[in-house]
């Protein structure tokens, strides 16, 4: 019998809603926080590569997501520029985006 995300998601939260409250109390909120957010980044992007690669459906997340950066740069205007080369659709650890404003012909000006 499979379990839906929700249900995963609300027996996640009866162990670790009271395992983050005692590690604040023992350590204090910030460094509590801390290390809970790195510990489970970790894991919930090893959980997202490995539902991805069963799926095989990799290249749909980049299609779908990373694709619209570009016609949404192109949305803010005729003068702005996106670069990007890497996503973590494709196997980085980050995305870099970079959105820059070009020369304007029009009007004589450029600026970064």
């Amino acid at each position: 019998m499979s379990m839906s995300v929700i249900e995963q998601a609300k027996i996640q939260a009866q162990v670790l809603v009271p395992l983050v409250k005692a590690l604040q109390a023992e350590l204090g909120e910030a460094r509590a926080n801390a290390l809970v957010r790195k510990t489970l980044g970790d894991l919930y992007r090893r959980f997202g590569v490995e539902f991805w690669t069963a799926k095989n459906e990799a290249n749909l997340g980049q299609a779908v997501a990373c694709t619209a950066n570009f016609a949404t740069a192109e949305g803010f205007g005729p003068d702005i520029r996106l670069t990007r080369t890497q996503t973590i659709m494709q196997g980085a650890d980050h995305c870099d985006f970079r959105y820059r404003r070009v020369a304007d012909q029009s009007k004589g000006r450029q600026s970064e």
